[in-house]
């Protein structure tokens, strides 16, 4: 939990940040930040059994305040009562950035906003969500699988290619696989990995290929209860299907980094996981449950796979509840880690929201 000091200055709120050194001096004491502004997650797995935190609730509105367009920013003048909050700071744009790290790049307001209940997530939020994730990874159990998720760039790039050589395929897929290893060296020959991890979108459906790379199993998980992924494999890389498209390409780099168990992947078909929390009518919300796959899913030697779900159609209002209820928590998670460069800012603008708001 980050520390504020009681003295900060308006220009440690806009971000910029001075550094002193007292010495031979008592430092005066710090106060902490409320909760509303650092993660208040201790476990690494959002529990969907909870309802909505205050503290939750608070982030998730300070996402969707001051929010305007940004032609219409550009009408308004400092006369204007919209225009100040405080310290004459205007309000944000949809196209003002909200998150970024150094392996990711910036993420827009507007792509969160997609958060917002019924809505279709745009590809944006799942990279956040996968950087976020490989970033816990980092304080998993030393007996936990060791899970690498990819981002969807690299998904999309394989469902749009077609003649690329097999070294603009190695490239690609190692490029990629660098930003998902977040500078951690020793797992880009995925010798340690135990589920590497492919969101895919295709037809703007969201669905989740993990690779058991330990106990080889290629596994495909969808929410739709008649998936439609096609599992077509062909001599011509062109005419495959995504999925092992995904396979090819994965296996070839296994093979050059001469991974233990490539042979054993190289017999494995890829496989539709059964669940029992399936949908049929329910477009929009697609993003929403390929999140909690990627957050819950250890590979198919852990026990009985359970996104805590209700199951069956008595459970069907139950479920998009909880659907809503993980928008606002990937929301606060995502914008209060410790894993985005833009924590700072999001922090003191919502709490300089606050105050003013909520006095």
């Amino acid at each position: 939990m980050s520390q504020i000091s009681d003295t900060t200055s308006k220009k440690e709120k806009l971000g910029i940040q001075s550094r002193t050194k007292t010495i031979g001096k008592k430092p005066k004491r710090t106060t902490k930040a409320s909760s509303i502004l650092c993660s208040p997650y201790i476990q690494r797995k959002v529990d969907i059994g909870k309802s909505v935190t205050k503290a939750e609730k608070k982030v998730w509105d300070y996402m969707f305040a001051r929010s305007i367009d940004y032609a219409e920013r550009d009408k308004l003048t400092d006369a204007d009562p919209n225009y100040k909050i405080e310290d004459n700071l205007p309000p944000r744009t949809f196209n003002d950035y909200i998150f970024g790290n150094d392996y990711l790049g910036g993420i827009k307001l507007s792509c969160f906003c997609t958060l917002k209940n019924n809505s279709w997530v745009m590809n944006d939020v799942i990279d956040a969500w996968a950087s976020i994730l490989n970033f816990e990874e980092k304080k998993r159990d030393h007996g936990s699988p060791m899970r690498l998720m990819f981002g969807t760039l690299f998904t999309e790039w394989i469902v749009g290619s077609t003649n690329e050589s097999k070294e603009e395929m190695l490239r690609m897929l190692f490029k990629n696989l660098e930003k998902a290893a977040q500078g951690n060296k020793a797992l880009q020959n995925l010798f340690d990995v135990d589920v590497a991890m492919f969101p895919v979108l295709e037809e703007s459906h969201y669905y989740l290929v993990c690779f058991e790379l330990k106990f080889p199993r290629i596994v495909i998980i969808d929410n739709w209860g008649k998936s439609n992924v096609s599992l077509k494999d062909d001599g011509v890389y062109a005419e495959k299907s995504t999925v092992c498209r995904l396979k090819y390409v994965l296996l070839s780099y296994l093979k050059k980094v001469d991974h233990p168990k490539w042979k054993e992947i190289e017999k494995v078909w890829p496989e539709k996981l059964t669940i029992g929390w399936t949908t049929n009518d329910n477009f929009n919300d697609c993003g929403v449950f390929m999140m909690r796959r990627m957050e819950m899913f250890n590979g198919s030697k852990s026990k009985e796979f359970n996104c805590g779900f209700p199951k069956g159609k008595q459970g069907k209002q139950g479920k998009q509840r909880m659907i809503n209820a993980l928008r606002r928590k990937y929301a606060c998670k995502m914008l209060t880690s410790d894993a985005k460069s833009y924590k700072d800012k999001v922090v003191w603008e919502a709490k300089d929201f606050y105050k003013i708001y909520n006095t």
